[in-house]
């Protein structure tokens, strides 16, 4: 004994940490939790990657449609099906992923050959007006431009996963 009567004996183990046989355990957890989940996220990519290229032919649209009215003239939106590209007049072309499947419908005028077509917007609003359906694993995204008013939607045709 000490002269404070301080056994230093009795005094708790001061050190702390993990055993090895803790940090064993623990990696295996995380090891066990890492092949459960990477499944069901990569699951997901292809449903993102989708619509993650659909949204980019949107903004490419929406670029064109902008560039008619601020130019009071027309503009092109153009897709080659061919070479699996998109793009606005004047911008870079942009290739989707090569695992989607693009269909185009345009009107017959703006068609040059099998696999080249035009959307065209002019000032006023209007524009020619198309279809693109884009396809990937058991899904179908289908952006609409209406010739009337130019306006664009997207939709969801077909999905074998339910949206939440």
């Amino acid at each position: 004994m000490s002269n404070h009567g301080n056994d230093m004996r009795s005094r708790p183990n001061s050190q702390s940490g993990l055993t090895l046989v803790e940090l064993v355990v623990v990696l295996a957890v995380l090891g066990i939790v890492t092949a459960l989940v990477t499944p069901a996220v990569t699951s997901l990519m292809p449903g993102y990657q989708l619509r993650a290229t659909a949204d980019d032919i949107v903004s490419q649209i929406r670029y064109a449609r902008s560039l008619s009215f601020e130019s009071n003239r027309p503009a092109g939106f153009f897709v080659d099906t061919g070479e699996g590209l998109t793009f606005a007049e004047g911008a870079t072309p942009r290739f989707w992923p090569k695992d989607i499947a693009v269909t185009f419908t345009s009107a017959k005028f703006l068609q040059r050959g099998d696999t080249v077509g035009e959307i065209r917007f002019y000032p006023d609003g209007t524009s020619t007006g198309g279809l693109l359906d884009l396809s990937g694993n058991g899904r179908t995204v289908r952006i609409r431009v209406d010739w009337f008013d130019g306006e664009i939607s997207v939709d969801t045709l077909s999905s074998d996963v339910t949206d939440s």
